[in-house]
């Protein structure tokens, strides 16, 4: 797959997984995407990958103009994670987790290790 030429060539590009919250590993995904081992010059930077999977699957949506990013007057909808995923060794990536998730500006998911220190 040409991930970096997508995007070289201004093509929006749209990361995810059409698995359940319990069969899916977005940063598995994240590692996938940055490693390339099929073709390397086409691996994308992290940062690259992060903003696929944000603003690349509003876009896919038609929610591009209301969600995907962090800006003033745009959806809420952002992930506290465990760990940073722009810095790990890359071999972390997938132990990630969300310990905080917020859709709509609404908390929908918070990690026992949040509630535990309340």
């Amino acid at each position: 797959m040409l991930l970096k030429s997508f995007i070289s060539a201004g093509v929006p590009l749209a990361l995810g997984s059409d698995g359940g919250p319990k069969e899916q590993n977005p940063f598995l995904n994240l590692l996938l995407a940055t490693l390339h081992q099929g073709e390397p010059t086409e691996a994308l930077s992290r940062e690259a990958a992060l903003i696929a999977y944000a603003a690349g699957g509003a876009y896919a949506e038609g929610q591009d103009q209301r969600k995907g990013r962090i800006a003033p007057g745009l959806a809420a909808d952002l992930a506290v994670l465990s760990q940073d995923v722009l810095t790990i060794p890359m071999s972390q990536l997938p132990a990630t987790a969300s310990l905080l998730t917020l859709v709509d500006g609404e908390v929908i998911f918070e990690d026992v290790v949040l509630t535990s220190s309340k």
